[in-house]
């Protein structure tokens, strides 16, 4: 059942997520070259949502029973979000800040898209919160995941279908996607499913039909192509002169959404690439076991640098980039977050309930 390339794959994702969260240590000019690498690490959270569709049907497909797996997916998923979000959500409250503030934030906070209001009462802000995951970086990936997991009848019955039929639904909801765009800042995690369930679906058909991906592997023009294609879909959107992921209300239309047409165009060659040279590297591995952990302690950590940073006087988002100090926050925050979690883990000795505090 253990596959190397995807568990190359988590790590490779997981790097990713956390490298795109952390621009403001020295990867901010604006010169081609580092828009195109940023590019390229934005929005990386669809590699996650591929690799869960490819898992769902090479690992819980054969043994699907609807019960076991979605409770399977509250507890750990679940648990770990709704203890991690009690504490920053009371974190932020005692300290007054965010949306528990309305004062402090600007008109731009309360924009069209995002449904939290000036008159919210605190325990309506509290339920928002906890609904969007918007009280953290990237937090928002939580709701979505457990509404995506519950979704989980129509992914079987999408198995179901016949291959044709199969492709069609893909290309249609991709289009629904690419004029659709993500949630204004993440917090509608009913958009987030629309947006990101044929990648899901793209995950699972890759999975039922890996041995004709291993024939397609051989063939250098699939790559040649899927190379083009990352890369025409990247210059499009630096010529257009839009940086990072798209996000609007659903129903109103700002044009195509190229970073979704890039992104399946990367997820796909990542894919061929690591299942034709597939590695064995210890820190990846170490990496890809803790992905999920990783991903829940890496923006608290963000948080603890930012403060560290301010109070040293650092400016972030400087005119020029500093590739040293950003590898190495990268390289810091995936070891702090990789040795929290290892940490617990023994504390606990290596028991399976350390899942439910921080998902691994």
């Amino acid at each position: 059942m253990y596959l190397k390339s995807i568990s190359n794959y988590r790590a490779i994702a997981i790097i990713a997520i956390v490298a795109s969260h952390i621009y403001g240590f020295g990867l901010s000019s604006p010169d081609p070259v580092t828009y195109f690498i940023k590019s390229i690490i934005t929005g990386s959270t669809g590699l996650f949502v591929f690799i869960s569709g490819f898992m769902f049907y090479y690992v819980f497909y054969k043994k699907y029973e609807y019960k076991h797996f979605i409770k399977n997916k509250i507890l750990n998923i679940g648990v770990p979000y709704s203890i991690l979000a009690i504490i920053a959500i009371c974190i932020t409250y005692f300290l007054s800040s965010g949306y528990f503030n309305a004062n402090s934030l600007s008109s731009y906070s309360y924009r069209d898209g995002i449904i939290f209001k000036v008159e919210d009462s605190t325990f309506t802000i509290v339920l928002k919160y906890y609904a969007t995951g918007r009280f953290l970086t990237a937090y928002w990936y939580i709701p979505f995941a457990l509404i995506l997991f519950a979704s989980a009848p129509i992914h079987i019955f999408f198995i179901s279908l016949r291959k044709r039929l199969q492709l069609e639904v893909v290309i249609l909801l991709s289009l629904v996607s690419i004029f659709g765009h993500r949630p204004v800042a993440e917090t509608n995690p009913f958009q987030s499913l629309v947006y990101y369930t044929p990648i899901y679906l793209i995950g699972i058909l890759v999975a039922m039909n890996r041995n004709k991906v291993k024939v397609t592997i051989e063939n250098k023009k699939a790559v040649i192509i899927l190379i083009f294609l990352v890369f025409t879909f990247t210059i499009v959107q630096y010529s257009t002169g839009h940086i990072g992921n798209y996000n609007k209300l659903f129903f109103y239309f700002d044009g195509m959404d190229f970073m979704y047409l890039q992104k399946i165009s990367l997820i796909l060659l990542v894919y061929i690439f690591l299942e034709k040279y597939s590695f064995n590297l210890y820190f990846i591995d170490v990496i890809s076991k803790t992905s999920f952990s990783i991903f829940f302690i890496h923006p608290w950590l963000i948080i603890l640098f930012k403060e560290i940073f301010y109070n040293l006087g650092f400016v972030f988002y400087p005119e020029e980039n500093n590739l040293f100090l950003y590898m190495f926050m990268l390289v810091l925050i995936l070891s702090i977050s990789v040795l929290i979690s290892l940490s617990i883990k023994k504390s606990f000795k290596y028991s399976i309930k350390t899942r439910y505090l921080i998902g691994y």
